[in-house]
């Protein structure tokens, strides 16, 4: 799976969680392995994986949506052409594509009254007919899917250079356990494939960029970056494929709950009521007072006292990335708290 990306000082952990869900897009409900590129965008090409790359592609073959809908902000496409830094949607209906505006915006930071309106550098839409003379006759197949990070590094965090890893050490340790095919791979490869001078074109790629998905009405409610995707319908199980693989991969079992949220295999693991856990987070700056965190554990072991559920207060923190998993997979319920912060408060949490 491969990155595009800019240059960018940092990378936050966020990352992980869009790579699980645009790579849902093309995963089944038997929880086959997923393929595919992670790409961080910007100056040329930059890949951090393992991608299959080879000459066969027309150029003249147009761009389509997977499933006719296109999320503001997370542009799912296939056969997206790059050339030159700049992306291209080979197409006899325009009209069947969303404005340009929602689906990518110019590579700069947001501030107070910049235009970050895309331009052609960014993304153009051309005529079937036009496409051999713009890109050439033939172009790169980047196979599987590619996830396409547009962002700078106004948003990036916790990653310095081109280190993808992240201070708390989650990132590469979910990269290993939910995407165990994928080699992570430095940015030479393609510098090297940019002085050919040649087009590309993902098989299926999407465009995930801030600022599209803030042109989503819903931004204006939500004030997050994936407001867009509240709008999309999915099954119950969408996260199924995922979950299973991650949770195999790393702890070695799936455990298996009944009706009563009781574990009933493996045998190793078999439990005789639910299973409570609190992510308590006292270590952090953004915690309970103490005295809301311990009246909170009271009731929770009052609870267990009376023979209604095991509870566990876990520090995850203090956990190996294991620890975090297993305890996660077998709980029945999980309970922290949500962060408030207001002009006229002083900085608290309250449980959730």
């Amino acid at each position: 799976m491969t990155l595009l990306w800019r240059r960018l000082r940092n990378f936050p952990v966020f990352v992980i969680a869009i790579l699980l869900l645009v790579c849902l897009y093309t995963a089944s409900d038997s929880g086959q392995e997923i393929r595919g590129n992670f790409m961080l965008w910007g100056e040329g090409l930059h890949t951090a994986a393992n991608s299959r790359i080879h000459f066969s592609a027309s150029t003249s073959i147009e761009t389509t949506i997977p499933g006719g809908e296109l999320v503001y902000g997370f542009g799912l496409l296939d056969r997206l052409y790059l050339r030159k830094g700049t992306f291209y949607i080979v197409t006899s209906t325009p009209s069947a594509f969303p404005q340009r505006e929602h689906i990518i915006a110019r590579p700069l930071d947001m501030g107070p009254d910049r235009d970050l309106s895309p331009t052609d550098k960014e993304l153009q839409f051309i005529d079937p007919s036009e496409a051999a003379m713009i890109l050439g006759e033939q172009a790169l197949t980047v196979e599987g899917f590619t996830l396409i990070a547009y962002d700078t590094e106004q948003f990036m965090h916790h990653v310095f250079g081109q280190e993808w890893r992240d201070i708390p050490g989650l990132n590469a340790g979910l990269m290993r356990a939910t995407f165990p095919s994928t080699s992570i791979e430095n940015a030479d490869q393609w510098d090297d494939l940019a002085v050919l001078d040649n087009t590309f074109v993902f098989e299926r790629a999407m465009i995930v960029c801030r600022v599209a998905a803030q042109t989503h009405g819903l931004s204006k409610s939500w004030h997050k970056m994936i407001s867009s995707t509240m709008a999309v319908n999915v099954s119950n199980t969408f996260w199924e494929p995922i979950r299973r693989t991650t949770v195999q991969n790393t702890i070695g079992y799936l455990p298996r709950l009944d009706s009563r949220g009781v574990i009933v295999s493996p045998p190793t693991v078999v439990s005789e009521m639910p299973f409570v856990t609190y992510i308590a987070r006292q270590g952090s700056s953004r915690s309970l007072t103490d005295a809301y965190h311990q009246d909170l554990v009271r009731a929770l072991k009052e609870l267990e006292w009376s023979g209604l559920c095991q509870v566990y207060v876990a520090q995850m923190e203090k956990m190996s990335l294991t620890q975090q998993l297993e305890i996660m997979a077998r709980s029945t319920v999980r309970i922290w708290h949500v962060y408030i912060c207001c002009s006229c408060l002083t900085r608290s949490a309250v449980p959730s």
